[in-house]
């Protein structure tokens, strides 16, 4: 038979693992939680991402069209043509940027 203090010795880190048990399930639950969201703002900024890079190459190509418009310039349709697709770039940049926020 075992003696009485050792029985209360081990009654009494069985209860103390049990209370540690309990606080690791807590910050288990608060980490999966955590994760949870992590992932959720990772998908965020991806399309963030996206979205900057898009306003970026249309801003970009649109004023690059703009400024290439004079050279298309002559008794053709070529000229204004330019102008509006460069034009509608621009705004489609604009656009992109104020749907972001």
């Amino acid at each position: 038979m075992c003696h009485p203090g050792v029985v209360k010795l081990i009654i009494e880190n069985l209860d103390r693992a049990e209370e540690e048990c309990e606080q690791l399930r807590s910050y288990q639950e608060k980490f999966h939680a955590a994760d949870v969201e992590r992932n959720i703002l990772r998908e965020q900024l991806k399309t963030s991402r996206a979205l900057d890079v898009a306003f970026a190459v249309m801003i970009g190509l649109g004023c690059a069209v703009i400024g290439l418009t004079p050279t298309f310039w002559d008794a053709s349709d070529r000229g204004p043509l330019a102008l509006a697709l460069g034009l509608a770039m621009v705004v489609a940049g604009v656009g992109v940027r104020i749907a972001k926020r």
